[in-house]
């Protein structure tokens, strides 16, 4: 394994542990991360608006580990995008479904 694919085995690792210490305010904002990713345009920006004032950002450190998530996700490739999605469905099957209902909504909307 190179260098750069160790990072970002790491950084994959690093993401789905924060995940799992995230409350569930925490986790429906990494899903609308996740959603915009998966189909960028395609939100209502005011539900987008609605959604995040409704989130409690009780410390910092979230939003420092999202702005890294997004940072990350944003240079992986398609093939490494998708490896980290399996990876996040061996961890929590039922959030990755909700985020598969998520985008599938999103088709309904102009």
């Amino acid at each position: 394994m190179t260098t750069d694919q160790q990072v970002i085995e790491d950084r994959m690792r690093s993401i789905i542990s924060w995940f799992i210490h995230w409350d569930e305010g925490q986790r429906n904002c990494f899903l609308r991360d996740l959603v915009v990713k998966a189909v960028p345009y395609k939100l209502s920006s005011l539900m987008d608006l609605m959604e995040e004032l409704s989130v409690d950002h009780k410390t910092s450190v979230f939003q420092c580990q999202r702005n890294l998530f997004h940072l990350w996700f944003d240079h992986w490739t398609v093939d490494e995008q998708n490896e980290f999605m399996r990876r996040l469905e061996e961890t929590d099957s039922v959030f990755v479904y909700k985020f598969y209902e998520q985008v599938a909504l999103t088709s309904r909307q102009p």
